[in-house]
């Protein structure tokens, strides 16, 4: 039942992402003494759901609609080419790995929260509130 509604499934893929550039990041924290490694990353959920938004002008769907089989692909990490290149050819930042984890740490309480609030409404909706 609830997995026909878009909100629903909204906060769901946002924790996913979440999930998948939390594995991303600690791979590149754990690689950070690796000779010749450098870091990946995937784009951030907004980006892609901008991206997914401006796509889809001129389908059938009506504006702000989403494919959610799209934004539910996995994302490829590439490499981040941003950073200073240290002796050993290795190029992670541990400050902005960590920086990046904590703002993926609240895109993942937002999903939550986004998915909590709108089952208490479901449920106020019912008549089985809290």
């Amino acid at each position: 039942m609830f997995e026909n509604i878009p909100l629903l499934k909204a906060s769901g893929l946002m924790a996913k992402h979440a999930s998948l550039r939390q594995r991303v990041i600690s791979e590149n924290i754990a690689n950070s003494d690796t000779p010749n490694y450098a870091p990946r990353d995937i784009p951030k959920f907004g980006d892609v759901v901008r991206s997914q938004a401006f796509s889809n002008f001129g389908e059938t769907r009506r504006e702000g609609h989403f494919d959610f089989a799209e934004l539910n692909k996995s994302y490829e990490a590439v490499e981040s080419k941003d950073f200073e290149v240290k002796p050993n050819g290795n190029s992670v930042s541990i400050e902005i790995e960590v920086t990046k984890s904590i703002e993926v740490e609240r895109q993942h309480s937002q999903a939550l929260a986004i998915y909590q609030h709108s089952i208490d409404l479901l449920k106020s909706s019912i008549g089985r509130g809290r």
